[in-house]
């Protein structure tokens, strides 16, 4: 059933620079006298040409220079920002709208910082912010539409994008993104705008050619929603998990991201007259992700201090930390796609097995699976498959690994297993093993057909001297090297296979203490 909404206008003296300006026809000195006959519009616009987005050098202090360094597109773009600004001013009821302009500043500067990021997509950042700034438009048309149905929408704001998708199309019978095309005729949006807007929650759905704008709209939002949900874990999580999936980032990179972002929401809001709250740091974001983690983290290191000073070869002793680590085998999953322990998890279990071998002579052998032609399950299926896939994948790796084996997922389709006390041979046996059960994956897909699945796997060992001290860093950096180059080789073989680096790799001795 089509639904009648409200839809936010621009302000007139807007609406004509936006028209002008998206015309290239339209010379700049026509431009430049819209723009001067209004005194507010000016003074709007002098301030974000010379904010930090805009910024080339000296002030701008007058509007015809302005224009004239900006060109039609571009003040187009900056004309739609303020217009966003204005487009409304209140009666919406319980409906917040400081907090709404907040959020859409966490997105349009997301936007902005994955468009520099990601320069191959040749998405202009500044472009991005706007249509950042413009994805949830749709909320206010919502909200200016049914009043009284506000406060349902405002109890919502704080959970995650796909949540708060969902939860409008139960409150206003339709989500923001389907009243875009009703937005987009009457503010006529050109489609490099339009597109990310129609199509942020499904960028699968959109035309080819902005296929990759609307998939960084949607990214934009994974990173917004951690600073604006109220409990971050699960924001976190998808945003891990998205990141990684749609763009190869590990977990550092992502949260390094919305540090960066947490703290250009407030240099960009100061910038451009937003009224914006504190914005949460990233060590608070992790503290109130991961209450727990770090307790559990500092008991587990404790423990195994211990039973190394009491002699861990002691049968007690062994069989406690075997306890241990099976409970914080346990404890510690943070994957939130797949319930696998994360890449961190994989770290320290690597280094506390290199340590063990170091001492006791025993191998160690560690091994990266990668899906083979994954990016075409995405391509072809979409990414909710594509995620079907990899939690089948996490529980086939998991249910054929062997007691005391750690499988983690690295990220994106990328699985990483360490294999303690095993020399080559047997370590390769239990790789084979592991392929084995990926391969016997059989999946419906989403167009009725059945799809099954292949990995490849490099494998990589070392055997401990037996004596200490040693780089344990060094040495787990180099095993990783040493496996990924026998990935490559997998892939380049053919995929769907097993190889194994050539030879053991060598030990880095530790670094000598400063007298």
């Amino acid at each position: 059933m089509s639904l009648t909404v409200r839809l936010p206008s621009p302000p007139q003296a807007l609406s004509r620079v936006i028209q002008a300006a998206s015309d290239p026809s339209v010379p700049l000195t026509v431009l430049s006298r819209i723009v001067a006959s209004d005194p507010s519009l000016s003074v709007q616009l002098l301030r974000m040409v010379n904010s930090s987005m805009y910024r080339r050098g000296t002030r701008i202090s007058t509007v015809e220079r302005a224009v004239a360094i900006l060109g039609n597109r571009s003040l187009r773009n900056l004309a739609l920002c303020v217009a966003v600004q204005n487009c409304v001013r209140g009666g919406l009821g319980q409906f917040d709208l400081e907090r709404f302009w907040e959020d859409s500043l966490r997105r349009a500067v997301a936007a902005r910082l994955l468009a520099a990021k990601f320069p191959q997509h040749e998405i202009d950042p500044v472009e991005a912010f706007t249509f950042g700034l413009l994805q949830d438009l749709g909320v206010i048309a919502l909200v200016q539409t049914y009043v009284d149905r506000s406060g349902d929408w405002a109890r919502a704001r704080g959970r995650t994008g796909q949540d708060r998708h969902r939860e409008e199309a139960k409150i206003f019978g339709r989500a923001h993104d389907d009243v875009a095309d009703e937005l987009i005729a009457a503010w006529t949006l050109p489609p490099e705008l339009a597109m990310p807007m129609r199509f942020h929650h499904h960028p699968a759905r959109a035309p080819a050619e902005h296929r990759a704008r609307c998939m960084l709209a949607g990214q934009a939002e994974l990173l917004a929603d951690v600073l604006t949900c109220d409990d971050k874990r699960p924001a976190l999580g998808a945003a891990r998990a998205g990141m990684g999936r749609e763009a190869g980032l590990d977990a550092d990179t992502v949260d390094a991201l919305i540090g960066e972002l947490a703290t250009s929401v407030d240099e960009v809001a100061h910038d451009l007259g937003f009224r914006v709250g504190r914005q949460p740091t990233m060590e608070e974001i992790l503290a109130s992700a991961n209450a727990g983690l770090v307790e559990l983290n500092m008991s587990y290191e404790e423990v195994v201090r211990r039973l190394e000073r009491a002699l861990a070869e002691t049968e007690v002793l062994s069989r406690q930390l075997a306890a241990r680590n099976r409970e914080l085998e346990q404890l510690s999953i943070t994957d939130a796609l797949t319930g696998l322990p994360n890449r961190r998890a994989l770290s320290g279990r690597l280094s506390y097995e290199l340590e063990r071998a170091a001492k006791s002579g025993l191998p160690v052998a560690f091994a990266i699976g990668d899906l083979d032609r994954f990016k075409t399950v995405n391509d072809t299926h979409g990414h909710d498959f594509g995620d079907a896939v990899l939690r089948a994948t996490a529980r086939a790796m998991q249910g054929v690994a062997a007691e005391g084996e750690l499988v983690a997922r690295l990220g994106g389709e990328e699985f990483g297993v360490v294999l303690a006390g095993l020399d080559p041979e047997r370590a390769r046996a239990r790789a084979e093993a592991l392929r084995g059960a990926v391969g016997a994956i059989e999946l419906p897909c989403p167009d009725g057909s059945h799809r099954r699945f292949t990995i490849s796997v490099g494998l990589a060992w070392i055997v401990g001297p037996g004596t200490a001290p040693v780089d344990v860093d060094a040495v787990a950096a180099q095993l990783y090297k040493s496996a990924d180059r026998a990935l490559y080789e997998a892939k380049h073989q053919g995929r769907d296979r097993v190889c194994v680096a050539p030879a053991a790799l060598p030990w880095a001795a530790a670094p000598a203490r400063a007298a």
